[in-house]
């Protein structure tokens, strides 16, 4: 695919507005860190989004390579706030501080919250609104998957979540690789019952994120863990079924 490379670096490319979006959450991330828990946890919060960043850039070259220039809109970066959110959970993880109720906990509770309503739920009239692209359909659904792996990571390590939790949005991946191996771009969507799986997946997520105590607390996030994370998983395998199916050639 040929690009006229003089073309793709304008101030509307989303290789360069992304930054709005990423630097203020960064550094905000690492201030929180920094103050709460000191030098060594803010090292480890710093390679963790470096990771992270690293992962998602790889990710985004990969489909401005497939689908070409495109000028970005408001809603393109809402929709990386969404990814970059997630990072910052992996530098929390990273930073090695897990006690629960802690600013670290408090600040993924914030990110998940913030990601999972306000940024999806605006960068859809967004899009509507400015015009969509490519791009931001692409990224609508990896960016809410890039949330819920390292949202479900830290329920996992914050909240007491059983590790089944993460391997539904660990199988989603399995979706985009498949997409791209049969030379199309991934895509979103779904029946009505995966979303009703999909949201009652984050809610339990939220749920073993909140600084709720008693005595009842691991009962419930236990009974309710097992069969939301198993019927998000069996969803998640299950939709790969038609994907399969080989793509039609014509002669």
């Amino acid at each position: 695919m040929a690009h006229n490379q003089s073309d793709w670096l304008h101030w509307g490319d989303l290789r360069w507005t992304q930054w709005w979006a990423i630097a203020p959450l960064l550094l905000g991330g690492g201030v929180v860190v920094g103050l709460a828990y000191g030098d060594v946890p803010l090292l480890g919060f710093a390679v963790g989004v470096m990771i992270g960043l690293v992962a998602h850039q790889i990710f985004l070259g990969a489909m401005w390579w497939h689908i070409g220039r495109e000028r970005s809109s408001v809603a393109d970066l809402l929709t990386i706030g969404r990814m970059t959110a997630g990072t910052l959970i992996i530098g929390l993880l990273a930073s090695g501080t897990h006690a629960r109720g802690g600013p670290a906990e408090m600040l993924g509770l914030g990110l998940t919250v913030i990601g999972a309503t306000a940024l999806d739920w605006l960068d859809g009239p967004l899009a509507r609104r400015c015009g969509p692209t490519q791009l931001g359909a692409v990224l609508d659904i990896e960016a809410d998957s890039w949330l819920t792996l390292w949202s479900a990571m830290g329920a996992v390590v914050w909240g007491g979540l059983p590790w089944l939790c993460v391997l539904p949005p660990i199988a989603h991946y399995l979706h985009p690789w498949l997409a791209l191996r049969q030379g199309r771009l991934p895509a979103g969507g779904g029946p009505w019952w995966s979303r009703i799986t999909g949201t009652a997946q984050m809610l339990l997520i939220v749920a073993a994120l909140l600084p709720w105590h008693g005595p009842l607390r691991g009962q419930i996030l236990s009974l309710s863990a097992y069969p939301i994370s198993s019927a998000q998983l069996f969803t998640m395998l299950v939709l790969l079924l038609p994907r399969y199916a080989p793509v039609a050639t014509t002669r």
